[in-house]
């Protein structure tokens, strides 16, 4: 099964981005602020260039075998997850950062003895009513820790 962002959440920012650029194009046409539009015009095309393919790329893939995302810029992605063969139990918790937001972390406990911390990500955690099933139909023992 595979999971990604909906179109519309999706479009989102490649339309921000094409509203900046918009935006500095008229600015530029205008005679006393050609600079800042064209500055505008430059940070929109770059905003574009850099995350407006990232959230298409986007995929949490779940098989009967392995669970894994697919994240981070488009052309440098980052891939994280796990075979399931090699997972003993699963805690997943909260965690408070330093800048006070609540962030998932699941505690991947491996039969090795080895622990491993996975941050799922948002694409994950939207998913995760979805995926913890999947998992614990796999076999995996999970435990939600409030």
């Amino acid at each position: 099964m595979v999971f990604s962002f909906s179109w519309y959440v999706a479009i989102l920012p490649p339309l921000l981005f094409i509203a900046i650029f918009v935006v500095g194009l008229f600015l530029f046409s205008r005679k006393h602020w050609t600079f800042e539009g064209g500055m505008l015009m430059l940070l929109g095309a770059s905003l574009l260039f850099l995350f407006g393919p990232q959230i298409y790329f986007d995929r949490v893939t779940v098989t009967a075998t392995s669970i894994y995302q697919n994240t981070g810029y488009w052309f440098a992605p980052t891939k994280k997850g796990f075979e399931f063969k090699d997972v003993a139990s699963i805690k997943i918790g909260k965690v408070i950062e330093k800048n006070g937001f609540q962030n998932t972390i699941w505690m991947i406990n491996l039969k090795s003895g080895v622990v491993h911390s996975l941050d799922p990500g948002d694409l994950w955690d939207t998913h995760n009513d979805e995926i913890i099933p999947l998992l614990r139909k796999a076999g995996i023992k999970i435990t939600e820790v409030e």
